[in-house]
């Protein structure tokens, strides 16, 4: 199976806690979605959610993950129990038109402290 993209906006991120989980997976380049999103605080971690009011272009990493790496990040993000789901995402340039994937949070999001565009573990940036 050939390698899958993901646009890592939270704590995988290099230099963050759970980047550890990218073990012997590559890291592509830093990249930004289309001005369509925000980042929620869920407690701790973030939610990449579309918005209508005052968009911004999220800040994150593109990685190459291979399948055993793709099925850990899976877990981690609870796919198994509805609390992500992974789908496309629109990036700018130079990844407009490369197939990369986000965690998109599905619980609600009213009520959530925003954090902007660019997830620190130090409070918003």
């Amino acid at each position: 199976m050939n390698p899958t993209r993901l646009f890592l906006y939270g704590t995988l991120k290099r230099g963050l806690s759970n980047h550890s989980l990218l073990r012997r997976q590559h890291f592509i380049a830093e990249a930004q979605t289309v001005p369509q999103f925000r980042l929620v605080d869920v407690g701790g971690f973030p939610a990449l959610v579309k918005v209508d009011s005052n968009p911004l272009s999220v800040q994150g990493e593109v990685w190459e993950v291979d399948l055993e790496c793709l099925i850990r990040l899976d877990r981690f993000e609870g796919l198994h129990v509805g609390l992500y789901t992974r789908q496309k995402v629109p990036l700018l340039p130079p990844f407009e038109s490369a197939h990369v994937e986000a965690y998109f949070y599905l619980g609600t999001t009213q009520g959530l402290p925003d954090r902007g565009a660019n997830w620190t573990e130090n409070g918003p940036k």
